[in-house]
């Protein structure tokens, strides 16, 4: 279960990470 919540926790950062990239490049 800790694994699954640590990749949901990873997802959650890489979208972050998207959208911070998306901004800059707007």
């Amino acid at each position: 279960m800790r694994i699954l919540f640590k990749l949901d926790d990873f997802k959650k950062q890489l979208a972050n990470i998207q959208t911070s990239i998306v901004e800059l490049e707007a």
